[in-house]
């Protein structure tokens, strides 16, 4: 039965073709367009006339603006992260997930920066306010399994006084559970605090990835404070969305939900499987000489997403793989949970498949083992606002990037995508994490590294 499951979903995603828009966006703006970076000085609050905004130029603009970056500590780590005004005394601090057998948070404080992107060596290292407090036993009202390992932390924000945790089912076969979002009422005494929870926002596991502020000149046009959004990090593509997503919300609704309560989102941006981002997800197209997926694949990751200050730039920045347009032994197969085999080929079972480094495919895998890196999409808010549907806007912009601390190459062929993200929004301030640069010894503990970039 599971077998016959996944084969649907993979021809229906092939199907998808005959309704999906032929035409792929190229990977930059027109010429026509107007495009600067992002202005010098241009604060999170400053006012203007949002639709006249620029666009971000390019990933150079958003990374010139790193400030420095620090360790938060040899671990086995998913590295959420939430940035705390009130915390380690008034100075700020962090709140990161722990590990998938966890299920939990600590605090962490912000030690100095150092600006150095050559040496991670020379970082410092985070020293620890409260202790790894798991968290699934204390949820009042939920459908997730009480196995860590079977769910998993989303992701994580702060506001007046309260933690609000995103989190999901890992693999939920039939696709129904709606529970997204608890509450830890008091942060500052996370192991003794009260939890409230789950509550169901609207979109499920198309939102919870992040949470972001929306600056002031967007809320009108977008009638909301905050956003959130997500991508297919999650099994079972059904219930999840095939390209990044921007839903709006009202903040107030999380800060005073009852346990068990629906939150209403609005979607602007979403691709469910039926209008998926790009439909040929496997990207047979770019193995046989077709049409290349350039732009998302099953191998797509979005970490985080946020609005440019001072822009009319949607930017999400994560990983992604299986793009480069090279043959391999495996195209147009069909294996156990894939139909037509490309760039990404899916393990057939009985038989040794590996990729053309000779690692054993365990999943769904890419023949070119350095065919994967950092990657980005930018969208216009504009595009947004007018499109039809929710799922019709392309990025104007998207491709590899080389991320901070990254190996040379592009696509590097390691993984260090940015996988979260919180604003210091009274110091214009974007702390994000890259969980996968700086491995220890063994080869799977990690110093996750925040990098912060000044939005002053």
């Amino acid at each position: 039965m599971r077998i016959f499951y996944y084969l649907c979903v993979v021809v229906l995603l092939q199907g998808c073709i005959d309704d999906y828009l032929e035409s792929s966006p190229e990977s930059g703006p027109s010429d026509s367009e107007e495009l600067i970076g992002t202005p010098t000085g241009t604060a999170i609050g400053t006012e203007s006339k949002p639709r006249s905004l620029p666009l971000v130029n390019s990933i150079a603009d958003i990374q010139g603006r790193f400030v420095g970056a620090f360790r938060i500590g040899s671990e086995y780590t998913t590295a959420r992260i939430a940035f705390n005004p009130d915390g380690n005394n008034g100075e700020g601090s962090l709140f990161v997930s722990t590990g998938l057998l966890d299920f939990g948070v600590k605090e962490i404080a912000i030690p100095e920066l150092v600006n150095n992107l050559n040496d991670l060596s020379s970082l410092n290292f985070a020293a620890t306010l409260q202790g790894n407090v798991r968290l699934l036993d204390k949820i009042p009202e939920k459908s997730w399994s009480s196995d860590p390992i079977q769910n998993r932390l989303m992701s994580l924000h702060y506001q007046d006084g309260k933690l609000l945790i995103n989190g999901a089912i890992y693999y939920d076969a039939p696709g129904t559970d709606s529970d997204t979002t608890f509450r830890i009422e008091t942060p500052s005494d996370l192991a003794a605090s009260e939890v409230s929870g789950n509550f169901k926002m609207a979109g499920a596991q198309h939102l919870t990835k992040w949470t972001s502020p929306i600056p002031s000149d967007w809320q009108d046009e977008l009638g909301s404070e905050y956003l959130m959004g997500a991508g297919p990090e999650l099994a079972i593509l059904s219930r999840l969305s095939i390209g990044p997503t921007l839903f709006t919300f009202a903040m107030d609704d999380l800060l005073i939900a009852d346990n068990g309560d629906s939150i209403t989102t609005t979607a602007v941006l979403d691709y469910p499987l039926e209008t998926p981002l790009h439909a040929d997800f496997l990207n047979h197209g770019g193995a046989s000489g077709g049409e290349n997926n350039d732009i998302f694949t099953a191998q797509s990751s979005p970490g985080y997403g946020f609005i440019v200050p001072g822009t009319r730039t949607y930017a999400v920045l994560g990983g992604s793989g299986g793009h480069n347009p090279v043959s391999n032994p495996y195209v147009g197969t069909m294996s156990d949970y894939a139909n037509l085999n490309g760039t990404i080929f899916y393990k057939m079972e009985g038989e040794r498949w590996t990729d053309n480094a000779g690692n054993v495919a365990d999943g769904y895998s890419i023949y070119d083992h350095d065919d994967r890196g950092e990657f980005y999409w930018f969208y216009d808010l504009n595009d947004l606002l007018d499109a039809d549907a929710p799922h019709t806007p392309k990025p104007y912009a998207y491709g590899y990037y080389s991320n901070f601390y990254s190996p040379e190459g592009l696509p590097s062929g390691k993984r260090n995508d940015v996988v979260s993200g919180s604003w210091d929004m009274a110091n214009k301030l974007l702390y994000l994490s890259l969980p996968y640069v700086d491995r220890t010894y063994d080869g799977y503990s990690r110093n996750p590294v925040i990098v912060v970039l000044d939005f002053n």
